[in-house]
């Protein structure tokens, strides 16, 4: 009896295994998010708070978006950035941050307009981290307790949702992270490009490549090319006799 139940067992194991598995659908393609330009982020910081936004929330958001765009950094590697960190930056030039995604620390460099523009935030700084130098920015007003990957997301993306409206933009707290991998590689070796953002693949940062070239840009090109082939073509083709 039991070797029959056995038997019922491996062919029933083996019908799994031979049985085709439905294919899974193929996820719906978001649409490209828009870098967000130095515009979008002076908007933002010349916005006065609205009062959906506690004191400590909104200068918690503008920290952010600051580091956001003069740093390149991720919404979830800024979440971790403390105090002591910013100061590391403003006095030595850089700091170290982990990264979550790959779960290595990289140097990120402070550039001149970073060091002015936090130094401008003094304010803020002391209503987040007031004496606190271990206090991680993406914390609860009284608390050192990180909150969640979504909700710090959540919070940013809801800051900067005044520019969606003003721009026209689909934007998210990753945008500032495209602006500035865009425009590093319009200077910059892709190689060096990477190790700047701290990419594990380098094929990961040529995906940013569509973002290089604005619609604006794109159409003086095509019109450029397809007129020069034109004039190309009529001086190429004989009359037919």
């Amino acid at each position: 009896m039991d070797q029959l139940q056995d038997l019922k067992k491996t062919v029933h194991d083996l019908r799994q295994q031979l049985t085709p598995k439905p294919k899974r659908s193929a996820r719906a393609e978001l649409p490209l998010r828009d870098p967000a330009s130095d515009s979008v982020y002076d908007y933002l910081m010349a916005l006065k708070r609205s009062k959906s936004f506690t004191r400590y929330v909104w200068a918690r958001n503008r920290i952010a978006i600051t580091l956001l765009r003069f740093l390149g950094l991720r919404a979830s590697d800024v979440a971790s950035v403390t105090f002591k960190d910013i100061e590391s930056g403003l006095r030595h030039g850089s700091f170290q941050v982990l990264q979550p995604k790959t779960g290595k620390y990289r140097v990120v460099v402070f550039t001149q307009s970073a060091k002015q523009m936090l130094a401008k935030l003094t304010i803020e700084i002391k209503t987040v981290f007031g004496d606190d130098y271990n206090k991680p920015l993406a914390s609860p007003q009284k608390s050192r307790k990180q909150i969640g990957k979504d909700e710090w997301v959540r919070s940013i993306n809801r800051f900067i949702q005044p520019a969606i409206l003003e721009f026209n933009l689909i934007l998210t707290s990753h945008s500032f992270r495209i602006n500035y991998i865009t425009k590093l590689l319009g200077h910059v070796p892709l190689q060096k490009v990477k190790t700047i953002v701290g990419h594990k693949d380098i094929r990961t940062t040529e995906r940013y490549d569509r973002f290089v070239i604005d619609p604006e840009s794109v159409s003086e090109l095509v019109e450029t090319a397809l007129n020069t082939n034109n004039k190309d073509n009529q001086k190429s083709v004989k009359p037919i006799k």
